[in-house]
């Protein structure tokens, strides 16, 4: 029996409106339940079952709306939404802390990420498997994937525009002293359940016009099905261009796996569109078609230069999790890239190896992303393994060795081998530094409140957490008090500074010497530095500009250096303002 097979489409059947709000009401109030829970919880050990719950509670409805159509008997689908919601709460168990925090544990961008793929393709491949034949209807499937990723960007796109339309309408009120309307949609306990319902009712709607769906798709294969052909006259001329300039110049960019692997996920998707143009029809004339067959030829080749730099980088500095999933995108473009390959050889239908080869995707794909977002293979866990490896064989210097990366990016992983690192015998004073660092980072990454507090006491204490500088200055409390109010300022001082001070600091220096000082309120915001300055009116602190500089700056531990070593000093500017009638100019330096 083969396993991938041609069958007609199940019957479509009349989506019930009503439930698909309801059940979108109670997804959204549910999670709203669970998120205000978890947010009075105080209990550690409720962590992992209450994201469990959310994740169950975010899946199953998912499940069953996105498996209309996809299922013979009412009841095959309720049971395939109930499985989706046990496997993902276990999925979600395992992803979070024993604590609520810090939030990148709670629910790390890649497992979120990788989650709403996986449901995404696993409701696909359920809704192709034909259970009595014991077979994958690869058009079903097909049909089905396509069909909810527009109710996807659909529902999306109303529940955007319902919003919109909400908050016009709050601002309307507002705008004549009925503020009443406005307090009520920016509760969360309003906004979860009716976004939900939004989300049900757009989706439900979407379901009853399946030849909507069938319209949308056939427009868009025919806007690009073009693309194809220009994609890989591209990669034919950059393959015989590479042969003249070498790889050097590609991989001096640090971004060669990046750029190669997006090319190739373009490609893919360029095929799939022309095989399934229009029903069997070819989407090109025979000559094009057999060209186009030998011109994929190159896509094997930006797909083995890409794994050459993914081992490169590698072997140079380590896994970390974004290595990792970048080699799961590679591993299954290359599946993609061969598979498509192997249709060359074969007379018939162009390009008659796209069903298996996707089928054949989806499966490992599906294997794999679980495998590494589980403990079978954790992502974090192979991350942690690989560095502390790194570290005991002396590719890397405990100096250089990234500690807080170990300490807030890998999860419990990383915080158990740092407490492994650091209760080690003394050895030499290699193994005693290792030791002293791996402490380090355990007692900084414990000193830290993982979010940021929320009484006016608790958010003051933790302001003054922040250093302060030149060394011996101190905050009066008006300051501490005005930096503790949230609705005081903007900027990152409420996510960053409040939840980890080491991470800011507060310089109090007098720039414009009129012999009083102003307030530099400094931030670590992705490496680099953001730097806001305030200076004191009668009513208080005042924002009045930024700190910066063209191009990539020093990080705050170098502007930290500089200001201990008294290295400050004020430039004047070369060219001044220019005011033509009542507009200020300003020169700015090339």
């Amino acid at each position: 029996m083969p396993l991938i097979a041609s069958a007609p489409p199940l019957p479509h059947t009349t989506p019930r409106l009503w439930l698909h709000v309801a059940l979108g009401a109670a997804q959204g109030a549910g999670l709203w339940a669970l998120i205000e829970l978890a947010d009075k919880s105080s209990a550690s050990s409720y962590g992992p079952l209450l994201v469990a719950l959310m994740y169950a509670t975010a899946v199953a409805p998912s499940a069953w709306h996105f498996s209309h159509d996809g299922f013979a008997q009412p009841r095959a689908r309720i049971a395939f939404a109930v499985v989706m919601a046990m496997m993902f709460a276990a999925l979600g168990a395992h992803a979070a802390p024993p604590a609520f925090q810090p939030v990148h544990d709670l629910f790390p961008v890649s497992f979120l990420f990788v989650s709403a793929l996986l449901a995404f393709v696993l409701v696909a491949l359920a809704c192709g498997v034909d259970m009595g034949a014991r077979r994958i209807v690869y058009e079903r499937l097909f049909d089905i994937a396509w069909r909810n990723a527009m109710l996807v960007a659909v529902a999306m796109a109303i529940t955007g525009l319902f919003w919109l339309l909400v908050w016009s309408a709050a601002s309307l009120m507002e705008s004549i002293g009925l503020t009443v309307v406005e307090r009520v949609v920016s509760h969360q306990a309003f906004q979860l359940p009716v976004t939900g319902a939004v989300l049900g009712l757009s989706i439900g709607l979407g379901l009853t016009r399946p030849e909507m769906h069938a319209m949308l798709r056939r427009f868009w294969f025919a806007l690009t099905v073009w693309m194809l052909p220009v994609a890989l006259v591209f990669s034919a001329v950059w393959v015989v261009a590479l042969l003249f300039t070498g790889v050097d110049p590609l991989f001096a960019t640090r971004r060669a796996a990046l750029y190669l692997l997006w090319f190739c996920a373009l490609a893919v998707k360029f095929v799939n569109v022309a095989f399934r143009f229009d029903g069997d029809t070819p989407a090109y004339r025979p000559g094009l078609a057999r060209a186009l067959q030998w011109l994929w030829l190159t896509i094997p080749v930006f797909l083995a230069l890409a794994g050459w730099a993914l081992l490169e980088r590698t072997q140079q500095h380590g896994l970390t999790t974004e290595r990792v999933w970048g080699g799961l995108v590679w591993i299954l473009l290359t599946m993609y890239g061969l598979g498509y390959a192997m249709s060359l050889p074969r007379p018939g239908l162009w390009m008659r190896t796209v069903p298996s080869t996707n089928i054949a995707v989806a499966i490992v794909g599906v294997v794999l992303a679980a495998a590494l977002i589980s403990p079978v293979a954790d992502t974090r866990k192979l991350v942690t393994g690989d560095q502390i490896r790194r570290l005991q064989q002396g590719k890397v210097t405990p100096q250089d060795f990234d500690w807080q990366y170990l300490a807030r990016r890998t999860g419990p992983y990383g915080r158990d081998a740092l407490t492994r690192l650091a209760a080690q015998d003394a050895g030499d004073a290699r193994q005693q530094e290792i030791r002293r660092l791996a402490a380090s980072a355990l007692t900084q990454y414990d000193d830290i409140p993982k979010t940021p507090p929320h009484s006016a006491d608790a958010r003051a204490d933790a302001t003054r957490k922040v250093p302060v500088k030149p060394d011996g200055q101190t905050l009066d409390d008006a300051t501490v008090r005005w930096l503790a109010d949230p609705a005081s300022k903007d900027g990152d001082f409420d996510t960053i500074c409040l939840v980890e001070p080491h991470r800011c600091a507060i310089w109090m220096v007098d720039i414009d010497n009129d012999g009083e000082r102003e307030l530099v309120v400094m931030s670590d915001v992705h490496g680099s530095v953001q730097a806001l300055l305030y200076v004191r009116s009668a009513t208080g602190w005042q924002r009045q500009g930024r700190l910066g500089s063209y191009g990539e700056g020093p990080n705050l531990a170098a502007w930290l250096a500089a200001i201990d070593r008294g290295d400050v000093q004020r430039v004047p500017r070369r060219w001044p303002d220019i005011k033509i009638g009542d507009r200020t100019l300003e020169v700015y330096p090339y």
